[in-house]
């Protein structure tokens, strides 16, 4: 079976982090080499000057992704910055490669964002918690999330209006 090529828990779980964390004990994210992951990253804070949509901020996220991605082997199919979140279909070459990209992403945008340095930390945390992310299955479920993506990209472009999501509990991201 090819699912049991990819990852033995794979069959346990599919999405990690955001607010699947909370009340639960750690683990390790689900990661798959041979398959795209849907990955939002959230913050509180990022209202105002702060928004990832103001022009200086939003170039400097899209100049990161750029560089990030090609230092550690992401593929990033589609990308959608908003106001206060970011959303990404990537697929990674290595596990290593894809934990470093997030690390190395959400810590440079924090710092760039917050004025934070090296050894003088913030009072609040930046992000809202750990990126959320889900392994995205080639086919009718890619397209879906692809779509996704790039529906969070008009709405924050003002191309189409916002369409308020049902919320299913604490899973966040498309229908699969």
């Amino acid at each position: 079976m090819r699912q049991m090529l990819l990852h033995p828990s794979l069959k346990e779980a599919r999405s990690f982090g955001g607010e699947l964390l909370k009340g639960h004990r750690k683990s390790a994210r689900p990661v798959a080499t041979r398959l795209a992951m849907h990955t939002t990253l959230r913050s509180e804070h990022a209202v105002g000057m702060l928004s990832f949509l103001m022009p200086n901020n939003a170039r400097f996220i899209r100049a990161l992704l750029k560089t990030f991605s090609c230092r550690f082997g992401i593929c990033v199919y589609e990308s959608s910055i908003n106001s206060n979140h970011i959303h990404l279909l990537t697929r990674a070459k290595s596990r290593e490669g894809y934990k470093s990209f997030l690390r190395v992403l959400s810590g440079a945008i924090a710092m760039k964002l917050t004025g934070a340095r090296k050894g003088t930390a913030l009072a609040k945390k930046f992000w809202a918690g750990r990126p959320w992310s889900r392994i995205v299955a080639w086919g009718r479920a890619f397209f879906v999330a692809k779509k996704y993506v790039i529906q969070n990209r008009f709405e924050s472009c003002g191309i189409i209006a916002y369409i308020p999501r049902k919320n299913k509990g604490v899973r966040a991201g498309p229908p699969l």
